[in-house]
């Protein structure tokens, strides 16, 4: 298994199947690619959109692959970063994941920067209601990679 496969073996647990949550400014997703992601990856394969929940694994690994763990630099990263980088550029976006790496390898001040990130976010009400699952995703990642706690950010 290679690391990109054992990170999004991680990752999936977290993005789940079919979602269209009126809420979720991402809007219609599957397997936590959306609708939007999805077509302009298949008009840059020459292929004919269609339906994100059409999506097979195989493309949908090959989305995960090049537009987030390439994207974000994580083949050129170690366990566990190479892990909590990929895992916030599919949930928070490849610009914040590369941001947070600017500031600290240090797996634990990663994950602080991520939950200090969401915490912030989740002052918009519309983001509020997806709190809980993604401090539950940042504990998972957390004991995942073996740590016990997270170290203050300044």
């Amino acid at each position: 298994m290679s690391e990109f496969q054992r990170c999004l073996a991680v990752t999936l647990k977290f993005e789940g199947g079919k979602s269209d949550n009126p809420n979720d400014p991402g809007g219609r997703t599957m397997f936590g690619v959306t609708q939007k992601v999805y077509t302009a990856w298949r008009i840059a394969q020459n292929l004919v959109p269609q339906d994100v929940y059409q999506m097979s694994a195989l493309e949908c690994q090959s989305i995960y692959y090049t537009n987030y763990w390439q994207q974000a630099g994580c083949d050129v990263l170690v366990w566990p970063m190479d892990l909590l980088v990929f895992d916030c550029a599919v949930n928070s976006g490849v610009g914040r994941a590369r941001e947070f790496l600017s500031y600290t390898t240090d797996p634990g001040t990663y994950l602080s920067w991520r939950l200090t990130f969401v915490r912030w976010l989740a002052r918009k009400p519309t983001a509020a209601i997806f709190l809980k699952g993604w401090t539950r995703r940042i504990t998972t990642l957390e004991q995942t990679i073996g740590l016990t706690s997270l170290p203050s950010i300044p």
